[in-house]
């Protein structure tokens, strides 16, 4: 699926920062709004991951646990 990019993302770092991203997205082979846009999207999958709550009742929390 080809999906254009129709917004623009500013951020502000400082040079040492910047310094590092740069290494680690040559290193991947990637530019550096590749590597951070994927590092950030990845964060964010993550992040909103963690907020998920399921309930589970007493046996069925043994068994997950035990799993």
């Amino acid at each position: 699926m080809n999906q254009t990019r129709d917004v623009t993302i500013n951020i502000r770092a400082k040079q040492n920062q910047r310094d590092l991203i740069d290494r680690a997205a040559e290193v991947q082979g990637k530019s550096r709004s590749e590597f951070m846009l994927e590092s950030a999207y990845q964060q964010a999958q993550d992040v909103l991951l963690n907020q998920s709550f399921f309930g589970l009742d007493e046996l069925k929390y043994k068994q997950f646990v035990e799993l």
